[in-house]
């Protein structure tokens, strides 16, 4: 089910992806697809070699398939994956560069946490937009 508004938490091993309303959200998760040296790589999610692992090119792309349709999108996690996202969409998908309207530090939440911050999140911008025929 496609949604107006998206938000992602990401970090560099799993992505939560949902697509919520005022009342209902949908879920999907994304995991990454990098070698298990990264994948059990601990404090900031640096392997044994203590080297950031590359880009998951596959990782990010499955995120952006998740937020496909969304109009309006934020990104929240710790670290600088949130940034790497941005950055490889920036890079690799311009037309959704627009969409993404916030990006925010948060550590790990619960769902029920993620969805509550991007509903307020996604209601303060909405106040701050004019009407449709308005003029800013």
């Amino acid at each position: 089910m496609e949604h107006y508004h998206a938000v992602v938490w990401l970090d560099h091993r799993d992505a939560k992806v949902f697509h919520i309303t005022t009342e209902e959200a949908s879920e999907r998760d994304v995991h990454a697809t990098h070698s298990s040296e990264h994948q059990s790589a601990g404090h900031k999610d640096r392997g044994k070699s203590g080297k950031r692992p590359p880009i998951d090119k596959d990782y990010f792309e499955g995120v952006i398939g998740a937020l496909g349709g969304a109009k309006e999108i934020l990104i929240m996690g710790p670290a600088d994956a949130k940034k790497e996202l941005s950055t490889y969409i920036d890079s690799h998908h311009k037309e959704m560069k627009e969409k993404i309207i916030g990006i925010e530090a948060a550590d790990h939440m619960s769902d029920y946490k993620v969805i509550q911050h991007a509903r307020k999140f996604f209601k303060r911008e909405d106040r701050m937009r004019p009407l449709l025929g308005q003029q800013a």
